[in-house]
């Protein structure tokens, strides 16, 4: 009863002082809202090109025995469809799917409000009354910005910027948005000059998302604790590419908190082709396919990892990529933490002069890259300094191998 008469205390104050100064006790919590702004109309992206909504902006001081905290408020109304959005400031709004969006970038997330419909209202001061009373009284309803603000976390999408960016960091500013029947894009402005477009569904769902330009496979696992990263590799076509990836542990029991397998996987971005190996690979991309190499030294072979599927470019490539994540771990497990390889190269074959890999020797990874749309590795030598360098076709057939010293190296 005590709310049912400060609500309706508050809607006379609220059109007796035109937006003055106001303050609501709700149970122990003072709510002040102040220094309001004139009314003012503003252009908004929309399905059907721009429309018309209107804004009015207060602070907002909310003071208890506990904390006290002070907001900025917009409160955005679409007189037309009745649809009222209060929330906190937001660096955007547009109205898609006939609801007004609020969006905003707060560190690593893209927070998402939405506007609600308010029936049987005729004048603005009425809706923004009927906003604010709601907003403190009625905490479940989509009326309340904060108890009903979405959120997108975007280090899931995509991963740690490339300009060295923590988890925490901020990854930009909302500079614009795009509104079509299908979704609503926001264009983001990266803290690293890193250009983001991310899509999202009337139910907020990821239609689609891109990065300085480039399309993101989207690929996540909450149960390996999987987020997107970047991996930049060798490329025949574009000398040096950044694709999407990520990496992940698997332990060797469910009891013992100890890895035994740290896998990796990396998404084409011309192509959806979806490349699945251990973390530890040097990889590159030649005739438009994934090739990851890691050097075996108890056995001195070459083990070679290809390409599994193609993912699909949309919100369907996560729960084709969660397919294939389930099946490699499986067969990993399966495998006592071991990832058969599917092309095994014996370097004691390859090279005459025997003096190289003896099992007095060892060898390991010196470097790798592409030539003439070729894999190219190189190996050092701890008995000599002699390296090895072996060069392996798109078919994955070896066509060179030979000795080096230092001064020969060309990658």
């Amino acid at each position: 009863m005590k709310h049912t008469i400060n609500a309706l205390l508050l809607c006379l104050l609220l059109q007796a002082s035109a937006l003055s100064n106001t303050v609501l006790q709700a149970d122990d919590t003072q709510y002040n809202f102040r220094d309001w702004s004139e009314q003012q109309s503003f252009k908004a992206h929309s399905t059907f090109g721009d429309t018309d909504l209107s804004v009015q902006s207060c602070m907002l001081s909310i003071d208890s025995k506990a904390t006290s905290s002070t907001r900025y408020v917009d409160i955005i109304t679409d007189l037309k469809s009745k649809e009222l959005l209060i929330c906190e400031k937001m660096d955007n709004y547009s109205v898609f799917n006939g609801r007004i969006w609020g969006g905003k970038l707060v560190s690593r997330c893209l927070n998402i409000a939405q506007s609600d419909k308010v029936d049987n209202i005729n004048t603005p001061d009425v809706l923004i009354s009927t906003a604010i009373t709601n907003w403190i009284f009625n905490p479940g309803s989509n009326l309340n910005g904060y108890d009903q603000m979405h959120i997108v976390d975007l280090y899931r999408v995509f991963g740690v910027s490339s300009k060295g960016l923590s988890k925490l960091g901020k990854y930009g500013d909302i500079t614009d948005t795009k509104v079509d029947k299908n979704g609503i894009t926001y264009i983001i402005k990266g803290v690293g000059n890193d250009d983001y477009t991310i899509t999202l569904a009337k139910d907020l769902s990821i239609l689609a998302a891109s990065k300085n330009g480039i399309p993101i496979f989207l690929i996540s696992s909450p149960q390996y604790d999987v987020v997107p990263n970047q991996f930049t590799i060798p490329s025949a076509k574009y000398g040096m590419v950044t694709l999407t990836g990520t990496t992940w542990d698997l332990l060797s029991t469910e009891k013992e908190e100890k890895i035994a397998f740290c896998g990796k996987a990396v998404v084409s971005s011309d192509t959806g082709e979806l490349w699945m190996g251990p973390e530890f690979s040097y990889m590159a991309e030649i005739g438009g396919k994934l090739v990851g190499v890691t050097v075996n030294p108890d056995s001195k072979e070459l083990w070679i990892y290809t390409g599994k599927t193609t993912l699909p470019k949309s919100v369907e490539s996560i729960a084709a990529f969660n397919k294939q994540l389930k099946q490699f771990n499986k067969e990993v497990v399966a495998n006592k933490h071991k990832l058969a390889p599917q092309i095994k190269i014996s370097l004691s074959d390859l090279f005459t002069d025997k003096s190289l890999f003896n099992d007095d020797c060892y060898y390991e990874y010196y470097k790798h890259g592409v030539k003439d749309n070729n894999y190219v590795i190189v190996l050092s030598n701890n008995a000599s300094n002699i390296y090895a360098e072996v060069t392996i076709d798109v078919n994955m057939h070896v066509v060179g191998a030979k000795s080096l010293k230092f001064s020969e190296i060309d990658l």
